[in-house]
């Protein structure tokens, strides 16, 4: 990042793990007010939820799938959740980001008024401050 003289700025809550003594060149960490986290963190405007909402879908389809296998087996909702392994939730972690969409991310950092709009009142597709 130096060599390409690009500058990040990366936002921080006030948790007390977060250190504010960090000496970074390229990279300046910008604390969040408190009680303010909610309000005003993209992640927590809806991308957080679309994530659950899509994953939830996903183990669903995936208790569908051995229900339809199992016809013959008489096993609980419980007992059939105890087949999924974590190597299949990390799948279905990775396949609900990736359905995350752009417009989504965008959509959340506007409610999160990180996006500047222009004069005509259309916004741009990049958060405000995150690229130099």
């Amino acid at each position: 990042m130096r060599r390409q003289k690009r500058h990040i700025m990366m936002l921080c809550d006030n948790c007390a793990a977060h250190s504010d003594g960090v000496r970074l060149t390229n990279v300046k960490l910008v604390f969040m007010p408190p009680n303010t986290t909610s309000l005003i963190q993209p992640m927590d405007q809806g991308i957080i939820a679309n994530f659950k909402r899509l994953y939830r879908s996903l183990v669903l389809r995936q208790l569908m799938k051995a229900i339809d296998q199992d016809i013959e087996s008489s096993m609980r909702v419980a007992e059939l959740t105890m087949k999924l392994t974590l190597l299949d939730s990390l799948h279905m972690a990775k396949e609900a980001w990736g359905r995350i969409t752009t417009e989504t991310i965008v959509n959340c950092y506007r409610r999160a008024s990180f996006v500047k709009e222009d004069g005509a009142g259309a916004a741009d597709s990049a958060p405000a401050g995150c690229y130099g």
